[in-house]
């Protein structure tokens, strides 16, 4: 699970900024995004928020692992998958503020 805190640029939506986020942080972590690396990296999430058009800047990020701890551990700067082939699935909630 990953929680995203963007601030938004002035002009645009904080809705459809939010939903933009986590779409993008989503699709990043589906089996057609996944990169195949053996860790997701919070800084990189990072990187991919702030890269959506109106955030202004990723004020928070936390990912966390939800279920079964088997596949995955987290050490709060990365989560590192345990079982090769294992791939993660996005489920991200944005707080999007002006």
């Amino acid at each position: 699970t990953v929680a995203c805190t963007v601030v938004v640029e002035p002009n645009y939506s904080t809705s459809s900024v939010g939903t933009a986020v986590s779409e993008a942080i989503e699709n990043y972590l589906s089996i057609a995004g996944w990169d195949f690396s053996s860790t997701i990296n919070s800084l990189y999430l990072t990187t991919i928020a702030s890269k959506v058009v109106g955030v202004k800047y990723v004020s928070a990020l936390d990912v966390d692992i939800t279920g079964s701890t088997t596949f995955a551990s987290n050490n709060s700067l990365s989560v590192t998958i345990l079982e090769k082939g294992a791939i993660p699935i996005g489920d991200c909630t944005t707080i999007a503020t002006v």
